[in-house]
């Protein structure tokens, strides 16, 4: 700062403003103590009766916290009009200094009463408070940054997550392993997937070595897998909202657990003309597999996807007697509530009805057959 502490700082004020200084050397000026030397070079003359008189300059005066002085310049100045001034503010107390000590407590009645004065009382009172809201502001943006930064992190790791599982549901790929300890050599697709990528990505390493949240666990690969799932049927269904016929396919098959599965299929035509075929749903219906808990499916279906009494034209099954019944069958009760949906039987079950009545009639594959069914 000019080494401003080595000379008077009135003096290093008037020649370059507070204003003009950085923030480092205007702390380091508020810190300094307000000068009041004892001014004994300071006076003023006035006549009495005839006679030159002299009066000198009285310390007691600095009883106004305000007043300070220049011994150097022997002038009396505001400490607060000195460094807060502006630059249009037109004040002996900041500018040139007071030194007219016979009309000098009419003068500090009168300037401390001034606009300005009060104004630049009140910036100093203030100055410190402001600084630590800065320093406060300033705080809580490199807290904000830190908390973006990991943000994005998460996001980037969450989304090597979704990546993974959305590879393995693709694919048609277990997630789990039988055995998934760190000294295991098949720890399932899923985590040899993670640390595959994680031996390529370390910003991926660090992501899914967090003690909190690694991304790895049975829960969270469920989460992700229902979650991918509500969004593929958010997709479907603003698809289907947009057709103007669907047909429903369902079949039942028993699961390596043996549960009874049931796949429940919507196909329609996009717009352009092409045919898709989309699994909406895969339910177990172990507990009750008769027509009226199965056609409650289809129900559940229709309310989901918005499907009404005339946008469904065609239901597709295997031949069944709970499906394909035309008495209280799937298919009977699915037409009562949708009049246009005919009944087709599947053309795969067609072809594995042939077969199966082929092989029958053969003694030798009969026999291969009753056998493989005990």
């Amino acid at each position: 700062m000019d080494n401003v502490m080595d000379h008077c700082i009135i003096e290093q004020m008037l020649k370059r403003p507070f204003a003009a200084r950085t923030m480092e050397e205007k702390i380091k000026v508020i810190g300094h103590p307000v000068p009041r030397p004892p001014m004994e070079q300071l006076k003023s003359t006035y006549k009495l009766k005839g006679k030159i008189m002299s009066r000198n300059f009285n310390v007691s005066s600095y009883d106004q916290q305000w007043l300070c002085g220049s011994a150097k310049l022997n002038k009396l100045f505001c400490w607060p009009c000195l460094l807060f001034r502006s630059a249009n503010e037109k004040n002996v107390w900041s500018k040139e200094g007071y030194s007219d000590l016979n009309h000098l407590s009419a003068s500090i009645k009168t300037h401390s009463s001034s606009k300005d004065h009060i104004n630049n009382s009140l910036a100093l009172s203030m100055f410190g408070q402001m600084r630590i809201d800065e320093a406060l502001d300033h705080s809580r943006q490199i807290a904000r940054n830190k908390h973006n930064e990991e943000v994005t992190k998460n996001r980037k790791g969450m989304r090597t997550l979704i990546e993974i599982t959305c590879f393995l549901g693709t694919h048609g790929l277990a997630f789990r392993g039988h055995y998934e300890c760190s000294d295991s050599t098949n720890r399932g697709n899923y985590k040899d997937l993670c640390t595959l990528i994680a031996a390529r990505d370390p910003a991926f390493q660090d992501f899914i070595n967090n003690k909190v949240f690694s991304g790895t666990s049975g829960g969270i690969q469920n989460e992700l897998i229902e979650c991918i799932e509500s969004y593929m049927l958010q997709t479907i269904k603003r698809e289907v909202l947009d057709v103007e016929f669907v047909s429903i396919m369902m079949d039942e098959s028993t699961d390596s657990a043996r549960l009874s599965q049931l796949s429940c299929t919507l196909r329609y035509l996009r717009p352009d003309g092409t045919p898709v075929e989309r699994l909406v749903r895969l339910a177990d219906v172990s507990s009750d597999k008769t027509a009226a808990a199965l056609a409650g499916h289809v129900d559940e279906i229709a309310a989901y996807f918005g499907l009404d009494g005339d946008k469904v034209v065609a239901q597709s099954y295997d031949g069944a007697a709970v499906m394909s019944g035309d008495k209280s069958g799937v298919q009977t009760l699915v037409k009562q509530r949708f009049p246009k949906a005919g009944y087709i039987h599947c053309r795969a079950h067609v072809l594995n009805l042939v077969l199966l009545h082929s092989c029958t009639n053969n003694k030798k594959s009969a026999s291969h057959l009753n056998a493989a069914r005990h």
